[in-house]
């Protein structure tokens, strides 16, 4: 029996937005022992979106991918941190609004049916975000009267996608970056 394998396709943070999203990430481990996004994930990102293949078309996934990496990269820009207040707090990276990021996630999604399952909550628009998780699974509302917030934030930057990545994710598991993509022309 071919084994089903959850797959988000992502956009893997770089230069001074990684940078300073690894410094968060590490002050919130030091100071109040939340880790569990540091050490499931290779990387903060985007996720654009999120389904389940079969691992013997992942190659399929892999090609229906390739006439969108034809496009050429672009340039987002955040805004600040976010918290998700919901049954577990979410903190995280707000991406401004970005129409190119916005048309490269629908771009994706309509590539990939047909070839995986979706995942049609969290694809769907009105339930995406723009947004890099910092603290999740292992946050919880007792954190936040314990936070001194003037410390974690982060100054808005901007950064240019130029590229996406495959990624294989299981709970409890660290992430795997099975693939990453350039996209083929530099915007300057």
């Amino acid at each position: 029996m071919v084994k089903e394998v959850n797959i988000a396709v992502a956009i893997a943070l770089v230069d001074e937005a990684l940078t300073q999203s690894v410094e968060l990430m590490n002050r919130l481990q030091d100071e109040h022992g939340i880790g569990f996004i540091g050490n499931s994930q290779q990387a903060a990102h985007i996720t654009l979106c999120v389904g389940v293949i079969s691992e013997d078309k992942l190659s399929l996934l892999f090609e229906s991918l390739e006439d969108v990496l034809k496009d050429e990269t672009f340039v987002i820009s955040t805004n600040g941190l976010g918290l998700f207040l919901q049954e577990k707090p979410n903190l995280h990276i707000r991406w401004r609004h970005n129409d190119k990021l916005y048309e490269l996630k629908h771009l994706i999604k309509e590539r990939l049916k047909g070839v995986w399952q979706e995942d049609t909550f969290y694809n769907d628009d009105n339930n995406w975000l723009a947004k890099s998780s910092l603290a999740y699974e292992d946050f919880s509302y007792s954190h936040l009267s314990r936070m001194n917030f003037d410390k974690i934030k982060i100054k808005n930057v901007d950064m240019q996608v130029r590229e996406i990545s495959i990624i294989q994710f299981e709970n409890g598991q660290q992430e795997q970056e099975l693939y990453r993509l350039a996209l083929e022309k530099e915007n300057k």
